[in-house]
């Protein structure tokens, strides 16, 4: 559609035509670009903050160039987890129905995921019919997961060995204007242009592309503040998130070095359980949960509090941070553990001192990955809420239908406020634990 949205107003102002038309294939891809691009950042963090800095100082002694540098021993020592960054927007893009929901419905393209909720709103007697499109989302993700867990166990990574003192300051030389440019393209197009619209229409009173000065007010904010059922979205989401980030990071880290450094039917039980959650997207997962507790109306109000929706959100994205932590374990060999033995150090002291420390830089990067998921989560908590419990990404989504677009946007913008809050709460300690002995 020609002239929507504020950027397409402005490219018909200066060039006679749209930029980007959301409502196409392209757009659409374009949007879940957007969206799933700082997840594979929050995933690969970690693997790139664990590295240490001796051979690439020994690279530069011996006078390698930049690229040679990233191309020989930055890339293969962080291979698996630039694999688990992809497999993570695979699985995360099969099973997405938010995006669709809101532009893909529109543009009548229709996916697997658009399908079984369909199917679930017209009548409960078609489970079978979406209990079989499941199959189509599973399938594939049963497939590259299956692949990356053989390529982590068995081919595994280059091993980074030598003192952890973290990645040093890379000189950028001749280079450093074009990356500064791909910078700003990517804070243009990946921050300012959709949170700088989503703000401005927030203040407005109605949405329109000719602005002025009577159009913005500060009613959508007020009316956030005063009403109770938003608080109590509020209040479920964040307790959701939390549950969901700190018993996931731990019980990720758990799986991942059970899996990594054990042998045997747990080892292969650890590493298979979290894989096979991510290839049962949670969309099926919940698809199969709703199905069962309708039978009993119990387990309905439990799968539909906040305990039941923060398992059911965990048991989804868990194999995300298992896959993390098991990158960033196979970036370390065992030396330090043998050593630690050898030593005579105790199982609880070389866990703590060595294995910890290791993985602190991932352990934050996937509490922070994990309670991004958990606020924006739409997929999983849309088939299990109740009245009771809604959370905010399903608040705004009903009130889509019954409430102006601009105190919608209000509420997206007031979602964003503890996000950026986890952001700046874990960057600083991050920074620091780059560096430990």
């Amino acid at each position: 559609p020609r002239g929507v949205g504020l950027v397409n107003n402005i490219a018909n102002k200066l060039v006679g035509g749209d930029l980007l038309d959301v409502y196409s294939m392209t757009g659409i891809i374009t949007v879940m670009v957007f969206v799933f691009a700082p997840f594979a950042f929050l995933s690969m963090y970690g693997g790139f903050a664990a590295l240490a800095s001796d051979h690439d100082e020994a690279a530069r002694v011996h006078g390698a160039s930049l690229t040679r540098i990233i191309g020989r021993i930055s890339l293969p020592a962080t291979r698996s987890t630039l694999i688990g960054g992809w497999v993570m927007l695979f699985t995360m893009s099969i099973q997405n129905l938010s995006i669709y929901a809101l532009v893909g419905s529109r543009s009548h393209i229709d996916t697997v995921p658009n399908a079984m909720y369909r199917l679930t709103q017209s009548a409960m007697g078609q489970s079978g019919e979406a209990n079989v499109l499941a199959l189509l989302i599973i399938i594939p993700s049963l497939i590259v997961l299956g692949g990356h867990v053989i390529y982590t166990r068995r081919v595994g990574s280059q091993r980074v060995v030598g003192r952890q003192v973290g990645p040093s300051g890379i000189r950028l030389g001749r280079l450093r204007y074009p990356v500064f440019a791909v910078l700003l393209l990517y804070v243009l197009f990946m921050v300012i242009l959709p949170l700088g619209p989503l703000t401005l229409s927030s203040f407005l009173r109605f949405q329109t592309s000719r602005l002025t000065w009577k159009l913005f007010t500060l009613d959508n904010y007020r009316q956030i503040f005063e009403d109770p059922d938003i608080h109590h979205a509020f209040f479920v989401t964040l307790a959701l998130s939390l549950i969901v980030a700190t018993g996931g990071t731990v019980l990720a880290l758990i799986l991942a070095y059970v899996a990594a450094r054990r042998r045997g039917v747990l080892a292969g039980g650890a590493g298979a359980g979290p894989s096979l959650m991510l290839a049962i997207q949670g969309f099926a997962l919940c698809l199969g949960y709703l199905w069962a507790s309708y039978t009993s109306p119990e387990v309905r109000n439990f799968s539909g509090s906040i305990i039941g929706m923060s398992i059911a959100v965990m048991l989804a994205y868990l194999g995300f941070g298992a896959r993390v932590f098991a990158a960033s374990l196979n970036q370390f060999g065992v030396a330090y553990e043998e050593a630690g033995r050898i030593a005579g150090k105790s199982t609880w002291v070389r866990r703590s001192r060595i294995i910890a420390p290791m993985m602190l830089p991932s352990a934050i990067a996937v509490w922070r990955l994990m309670i991004v998921l958990a606020i924006m989560e739409f997929n999983i908590t849309a088939l299990l809420f109740t009245n009771q419990n809604i959370p905010l990404s399903v608040f705004m989504f009903l009130q889509l239908d019954t409430q102006p677009a601009s105190g919608v946007y209000a509420l997206g913008v007031c979602q964003l406020v503890p996000i950026i809050l986890v952001f700046v709460l874990t960057v600083l300690p991050g920074r620091r634990l780059r560096r430990y002995q």
